[in-house]
């Protein structure tokens, strides 16, 4: 079947039954559609021991939102239920308290910006700013907005065709993003879209598909088997097919959750190398960027080598003996006798580390002379004397 009978045929398909196909098969069969539109989304799971964003201010089109508080690599939820936000995620780079999110509709009353691009119908106006945190605070945000379907139905456009426009202040451009058509509920389409940073953004849709002039290749990780909790990097490739200057909105996903988002400039024919770093604890993970995929196996850290103990020798003993006072000391070969006398003698280790003195009078009182406990008594210590090398019997 030819890729524009697959399009009509399945592009009315419920996302839920649609995203059943492998998304491999739809990818081959299907280049000329945004891949994210073909390949189901997990969506981020907020961390739920962080307080729900608070509406402080609500007037006419503007929303300010307080989140108390956020942590870093963790999603947190920064505004909800305001037409036609369903919801804001974003995940920091550091723990911040009390971030101020203002939400503002400006579909009435921003129609005087620039046009979006040719052919293409725009919805939704809205602008996200975000006080308390600077832009290189958030690594990636993820917004999920709906369109009316009798807007979209009255427009002639196609379902697979929303994007997200960001304005770029620097470039003084839009900027696309493709989205992700969700579910569909009460009359509304509900699509996601992932983008590195808030400004103003503006929905829009055509009649025909966005023509799709990025190529990703050559997905890769280094090191190729990374380990527990150990930094690793992902890269792409990514070469511009079109005719001018275009910025491609890279994001990464593992187990179809985004897990980062960048945004590179490519000129016209150039091919650049888009790099995420992360570190992740041990599991296999999918990781996908457009098109790309590959699995990944994060394994546990290599076990240190168990050092082989070097064996002590045996030692090689000799025995002092004393006639006078019928006492007999053994002890290792190596130590030497510095003294000895009728009240007892006075040994050294061979390195000067350690000396000993055991006398007649200390040891003679005991019964039995067979074992180094009895001759403990017997030996006075200096500093840092050694004694486990002597035995007395």
């Amino acid at each position: 079947m030819s890729e524009s009978k697959l399009i009509a045929r399945l592009n009315h398909l419920p996302p839920e039954k649609l995203f059943q196909v492998p998304p491999e098969v739809l990818f081959r069969n299907m280049p000329s559609v945004p891949a994210e539109q073909l390949v189901v989304e997990v969506p981020p799971r907020a961390d739920a021991e962080l307080p729900q964003p608070q509406v402080v201010v609500t007037a006419g089109a503007l929303t300010i939102y307080n989140v108390p508080m956020t942590r870093a690599s963790s999603w947190a939820v920064l505004a909800q239920g305001r037409a036609p936000i369903d919801r804001i995620l974003g995940k920091f780079g550091k723990d911040l308290s009390n971030v101020g999110v203002t939400l503002e509709d400006l579909s009435q009353s921003g129609r005087g910006l620039p046009d979006v691009g040719p052919n293409r119908v725009v919805g939704p106006y809205f602008r996200v700013d975000v006080d308390n945190a600077s832009p290189e605070d958030i690594t990636v945000a993820h917004v999920t907005v709906f369109v009316e379907k009798d807007w979209m139905q009255s427009n002639g456009l196609h379902e697979w065709s929303i994007e997200f426009n960001r304005f770029d202040e620097g470039l003084n451009a839009w900027v696309p993003f493709p989205s992700k058509r969700v579910r569909e509920e009460d009359g509304r389409a509900f699509y996601s879209v992932v983008i590195p940073g808030f400004s103003l953004i503006a929905v829009s849709g055509s009649a025909s598909l966005p023509e799709q002039v990025f190529k990703v290749t050559d997905l890769a990780v280094s090191p190729a088997t990374p380990v527990d909790e150990e930094p690793f990097t992902v890269s792409v490739n990514v070469a511009n097919t079109g005719a001018s200057s275009a910025v491609f909105p890279a994001s990464l996903w593992l187990n179809d959750t985004v897990e980062a988002a960048t945004t590179v400039a490519i000129e016209a024919g150039a091919t650049s190398r888009v790099e995420f770093s992360l570190s992740k604890p041990t599991g296999v993970y999918r990781l996908r960027v457009d098109r790309s995929v590959m699995n990944l196996i994060v394994g546990a850290p290599p076990l240190l080598p168990t050092p082989t103990p070097t064996p002590t020798p045996n030692p090689i003993w000799k025995t002092y003996e004393n006639a006078e006072n019928e006492y007999f000391i053994d002890f290792p070969s190596d130590w030497i006798v510095l003294d000895e006398n009728k009240d007892g003698v006075y040994l050294s280790r061979p390195d000067n580390a350690a000396f000993v003195g055991i006398f007649a009078s200390d040891i003679l009182p005991f019964e039995t002379l067979g074992s180094f406990a009895d001759a403990l008594m017997g030996i006075r210590e200096r500093q840092d004397v050694v004694l486990v090398d002597i035995v007395c019997r």
